[in-house]
């Protein structure tokens, strides 16, 4: 999936750590100033979007909130998931001044959701490690997991299937009831070596 070209990936990094930035320090944030910056086409599409945080010391989480579908323009939705992903996520205490240097930021941008349907074989079948992310949504629950998770954790497809479901907070095996609702997505990943540092683009077939 490609739907940026690396400049803009690059761009969307930045507005993401300058929201939080300017968030942090100034009782005046005005989001107009960052999103003024983000000029051209690329930043009018809309698609679903995730920012991450991880502690550059021992990669560890520390935020991840985003839009599983498109909620606005690019422009708009990176700097709603960046303030959430850094002050909001309810696993994690409000991000404070003093970590803002010790974290590394990730932007992923969706591709639309596609419903995947069919027996548990054919699901398991049609999930590709290293490409898709999964979205369910059963009973009133759902749950989402990205692409690079399956490929950091090593899943199989079936273990992949069963992780989104608790993650949503329901049974490991409830992906197999033919109520539920199964998508998959890929990702435009961007991120970055250091803290405020280069950006790149992230290729999961290459992980270590």
């Amino acid at each position: 999936m490609n739907y940026l070209n690396f400049d803009d990936g690059v761009k969307l990094v930045w507005a993401a750590r300058e929201s939080i930035t300017e968030y942090l320090n100034r009782s005046d944030f005005d989001r107009n100033e960052i999103e003024s910056k983000l000029k051209g086409s690329g930043f009018d599409k809309r698609y679903g979007i995730f920012v991450t945080l991880y502690n550059y010391k021992n990669s560890n989480l520390r935020g991840c909130v985003g839009f599983p579908r498109a909620v606005g323009k690019l422009r708009d939705s990176v700097i709603d998931a960046a303030l959430s992903a850094a002050f909001e996520d309810y696993r994690f205490g409000s991000l404070g001044k003093g970590e803002l240097g010790n974290v590394v930021l990730e932007v992923s941008v969706l591709s639309p959701m596609e419903r995947i349907e069919g027996n548990p074989d054919y699901l398991m079948e049609n999930v590709n490690i290293g490409e898709d992310g999964l979205l369910i949504e059963y009973q009133g629950y759902s749950g989402l997991l990205l692409p690079i998770v399956a490929v950091e954790e090593k899943f199989d497809s079936k273990t992949f299937l069963e992780e989104v479901c608790m993650k949503a907070g329901l049974k490991g095996n409830e992906w197999k009831d033919g109520s539920a609702k199964l998508y998959k997505f890929q990702t435009q990943i961007f991120k970055e070596k250091s803290p405020a540092g280069e950006v790149y683009e992230v290729d999961l077939s290459n992980l270590d």
